[in-house]
């Protein structure tokens, strides 16, 4: 079921967003900017900016769509951290405040990614990871330098992890 979007802005002024018959969610609001992730004219989705109080008519393209689909998106201090889907993948980037993607190195190149979405406004967002061959385990994600590293780790991986050797 659709309907209006509603965002709560300045504790005192709401601002109604009316469906107009596209998917689009919500992800924060960066200064006066209003951001949604949305597959609209996008089919491996990207991120769209609404001036506040404004029709989506007028919304701006502000992460442009990539080659991977586009499966989570947070604001978080003046960046964007996105997470990325690709060939039963997951990959994690954040966009600075310039726009500018930077690719978060993981502890393998396939695996799942889960933020929690109370975590999109902490300082250093807190994630889960895990793959075949990567117990699971909370990451830490450092804005600033768009690494992570681990917290804490189950310990325990798949016993049938099978090691790949070319020759």
């Amino acid at each position: 079921h659709a309907s209006e979007t509603v965002i709560w802005e300045d504790y005192d002024r709401v601002t109604v967003i009316p469906y107009d018959g596209n998917a689009r969610k919500y992800i924060g609001t960066m200064e006066n900017q209003h951001l949604f992730m949305t597959d609209e004219k996008a089919v491996m989705g990207k991120i769209i900016a609404l001036e506040s109080g404004h029709d989506f008519k007028e919304a701006v393209t502000y992460i442009d769509e990539a080659e991977e689909k586009i499966s989570e998106a947070y604001v978080n201090h003046g960046n964007v951290i996105c997470v990325y889907e690709n060939a039963g993948s997951q990959s994690l980037c954040v966009y600075d405040e310039n726009r500018t993607r930077k690719n978060v190195k993981l502890p393998c190149e396939y695996g799942e990614i889960t933020i929690a979405e109370q975590e999109g406004k902490s300082e250093k967002p807190l994630f889960s990871y895990e793959s075949f061959s990567v117990p699971p385990c909370v990451m830490e994600l450092d804005l600033v330098n768009a690494s992570a590293k681990v917290v804490y780790s189950s310990g325990k991986s798949c016993d049938d992890v099978c090691e790949e050797k070319t020759y």
